[in-house]
């Protein structure tokens, strides 16, 4: 065996050969999202992973340390799910009164480019602007008296 031998079982390669033949190590498993190609490193020992893909991490052992974890985790861990949901929320009701601007002609600007928030529902008819806005006063806690049009 040359150096750089490799035996594969399916589409994986399994064992690499380094220095000559004369050392045999499993190599690492997992697969680039780029390429779709293997990773050609040495997996850790006693590990599928090498050491750029996470075999050196021990993680949370305990239950409680798995729930923290889970309960905290964000992207950059600059905000809570609980900040994200709120902000959510108020862009979708931010872009609801967009549309009722243009649904009853306060305003005649573009409408504002991108993705809509979740929960967003649009609103295309009068008919539906006054349901939204009845809705949003049933929910208010402070009494508001409707005014007679």
């Amino acid at each position: 065996m040359g150096s750089g031998h490799t035996t594969s079982i399916g589409s994986m390669i399994e064992k690499i050969f380094t220095a000559g033949g004369q050392i045999s190590c499993t190599r690492c498993q997992s697969q680039s999202k780029r390429t779709k190609q293997q990773c050609g490193a040495p997996a850790e020992r006693g590990k599928r992973v090498c050491r750029f893909h996470g075999a050196r991490s021990t993680g949370p052992t305990t239950v409680e340390g798995r729930l923290r974890i889970a309960r905290s985790k964000v992207k950059h861990g600059n905000e809570t799910h609980q900040a994200r949901a709120d902000r959510s929320k108020i862009s979708a009701e931010i872009a609801q009164i967009e549309d009722i601007m243009h649904v009853t002609g306060m305003t005649t600007s573009t409408k504002t480019r991108g993705r809509k928030p979740l929960g967003y529902r649009p609103i295309r008819t009068i008919q539906e602007a006054v349901e939204y806005m009845a809705g949003q006063l049933s929910k208010s806690s402070t009494p508001v008296e409707l005014a007679q049009v």
